[in-house]
Parts: C-alpha cells; sequence; structure tokens
C-alpha cells in the first residue's frame, strides 16, 4: 500500500517538474543552444530520479 502511494506521488511529482521545465522553456524569448540544452539534462534528471524511486520502492 505505501508502495503504491510512493509511486503516485513520484509521477505526479515528474509530471509537475516536466510542465515546468517546458514553461520556462517557451517562455524565455531567446531560445539558445545553452537554455535548450539544460532543459534536455534537466527532464533527464527529473525521469531518472523518478524511476529510480520507483524501483526501490517495490523492494
Amino acid at each position: 500500500m505505501i508502495t503504491k502511494i510512493l509511486i503516485f506521488i513520484t509521477i505526479s511529482l515528474m509530471m509537475i517538474s516536466i510542465s515546468r521545465i517546458f514553461r520556462k522553456a517557451e517562455n524565455e524569448k531567446n531560445n539558445n543552444e545553452k537554455s535548450i540544452a539544460l532543459s534536455l539534462r534537466d527532464i533527464i534528471f527529473v525521469l531518472t530520479l523518478g524511476l529510480i524511486i520507483i524501483m526501490l520502492s517495490n523492494f
């Protein structure tokens, strides 16, 4: 039961983080390569961290 709650919270936080990253990228007027690279790095970090938390909660 606790693992299902933890997975639900993790997925919700991942979705919120990704939407914030896209909103931030959309609001920036100068989309240069550095800001795009930072956004991609943030998305990969959030997804990796979320998957690690989900894997650890299944033990």
